[in-house]
C-alpha cells in the first residue's frame, strides 16, 4: 500500500508499506520518529565522507617526527 509518510526531517515521501494494518502504522511512526529521508540520508553521508584534518592528526605526526 503506497502511503505519505513523512520523515523525521519534516520531508513527506511516497513509501510501500506492507503487511497488517498494525505493522503499517508501527512502520509509519518509525519512520516519522527515527528515520530521515533518503535525500538528507544521502546529503548526511556526503558530508562526512569527506577527509578530515585533525589536530589529532597533527599530534601523531609531531610525536613520531615524520
Amino acid at each position: 500500500m503506497l502511503c505519505d509518510v513523512t520523515f523525521r526531517c519534516g520531508h513527506t515521501r511516497l513509501v510501500n508499506l506492507i503487511g497488517q494494518y498494525e505493522d503499517r502504522q508501527r512502520k509509519m511512526l518509525r519512520y516519522s520518529n527515527f528515520l530521515i529521508c533518503p535525500d538528507c540520508q544521502a546529503a548526511h553521508t556526503t558530508v562526512q565522507s569527506k577527509p578530515l584534518t585533525s589536530v589529532w592528526g597533527e599530534a601523531n605526526r609531531i610525536q613520531t617526527g615524520c
